[in-house]
């Protein structure tokens, strides 16, 4: 009898103690440890601790509810979504919260492009497009396997989704492409048009692509809405539209057309649709981006030289364009020689007139930006990233293929 007592006791004592830990984690649980604490969309990070809820628990990252893929008392495993620097809170439904660090977010750069991968092969030898997910290169199929070049000519993000768009020769013709997270899907038809698309950028569930088409007569500029092609000109002259922006409820697209009897180009801009001429003629004129900085509408071209074009009144510049795009009220523009810098180290910052970046060189192919920091695609292919104390090492873009070689077109962040 006395050793049942003790026996008894001794049980008791037990689960005295297990009933103690169970309850000295409260709340939420307890984070011990996230790993790692950096990364950008599509990170997979772990968290451990105690006293997790398997049922009710959740995390969010600066206030963002963000997917889970396994929970348990002690683990959790998570995918980073699209959001911003913040702390990591495990949190249950039926209250109680765990703070955790802070995670800091890193913006993806994606860029797109084309490689040569094998260029002393005549059977394989032509281009193939690419896009590079900070640094990792994924292939872009298309509908003609082998043979025929194909060049990504732009590039975007939307939510958790990558599109771009480009082109494919088959025969003397191009046929236009986009691509939805690497699925591929035709602008126009393979045998019978010519088309180029050059932009592309998402809102909302429309998905706008800007080049030309072409449907036996002339090449017309055209605006692809979720692969329906509308004509921004009459097919009576040649006619391109290359670069786009929407703000809001408005399109605006940058372009230029041919002349009836002349053989200069016509810079001009669409808004909604509407045609506004840039230029007269009397000398060739292109554009090479368009951008919105306030209420001012910026366009960038090339006129015996560059020039930028505000409001319609054009300013030359001292050196050729070949990108602009806009964020945070700034511009960005990339050119094809120093320019406005000394030796290709800090970009140049315009006056209160111009509020933006200018970044030159002879690689620069596209640019875009977040505030004060400056992206760029270059040849090689390579991207770059400048502030205003200078830019970080250029990034070389991997070719595939040790003989490879190939050029970034367009570039873009995903935030």
């Amino acid at each position: 009898m006395k050793k049942l007592a003790i026996i008894t006791f001794g049980v008791t004592i037990i689960l005295l103690s297990l009933a103690c830990r169970k309850g000295s984690v409260a709340g939420a649980g307890i984070i011990r440890s996230v790993t790692p604490e950096i990364g950008h969309f599509g990170t997979v990070v772990t968290i451990r601790g105690e006293g997790f809820d398997s049922i009710n628990g959740y995390v969010t990252i600066d206030g963002v509810m963000t997917p889970i893929t396994q929970i348990s008392d002690t683990a959790i495993t998570l995918t980073v979504p699209t959001t911003h620097t913040g702390a990591i809170l495990v949190k249950r439904t039926t209250g109680g919260t765990a703070t955790g660090p802070t995670f800091t977010y890193i913006d993806d750069v994606l860029v797109a492009g084309w490689l040569v991968l094998n260029p002393g092969n005549p059977d394989v030898g032509g281009s193939f497009a690419y896009y590079w997910d900070n640094g990792i290169p994924i292939f872009l199929n298309t509908y003609l396997l082998a043979g025929p070049s194909v060049v990504a000519t732009g590039i975007t993000t939307s939510d958790e989704d990558i599109y771009a768009c480009g082109y494919q020769y088959y025969g003397l013709k191009r046929y236009a492409v986009v691509w939805k997270n690497g699925v591929v899907a035709s602008l126009s038809n393979i045998t019978t048009q010519d088309a180029q698309p050059f932009a592309i950028q998402v809102v909302g569930q429309n998905v706008y692509v800007v080049g030309y088409l072409n449907n036996g007569n002339h090449d017309v500029a055209t605006v692809w809405v979720n692969g329906q092609p509308t004509a921004l000109l009459g097919d009576t002259v040649n006619s391109y539209a290359n670069a786009l922006t929407i703000v809001g409820n408005d399109v605006y697209i940058a372009g230029y057309q041919a002349q009836s009897n002349g053989s200069n180009h016509v810079a001009l801009f669409w808004k909604n649709g509407n045609p506004t001429a840039l230029s007269d003629g009397t000398t060739d004129a292109s554009t090479t981006g368009i951008g919105l900085a306030g209420n001012d509408l910026y366009v960038a071209g090339n006129m015996g030289g560059g020039i930028l074009w505000k409001d319609g009144v054009g300013q030359s510049l001292s050196t050729s364009t070949t990108s602009l795009s806009s964020g945070n009220n700034s511009l960005y523009l990339a050119g094809s020689s120093a320019g406005y810098y000394d030796n290709y180290t800090n970009p140049w910052t315009w006056g209160p007139s111009y509020p933006g970046y200018y970044v030159g060189g002879p690689t620069v192919s596209a640019i875009t930006g977040d505030s004060t920091v400056i992206y760029t695609a270059n040849s090689g292919p390579s991207y770059t990233i400048w502030t205003s104390a200078g830019s970080a090492p250029t990034t070389m873009l991997s070719t595939v293929s040790p003989q490879g070689y190939g050029t970034a077109t367009a570039i873009c962040i995903r935030h």
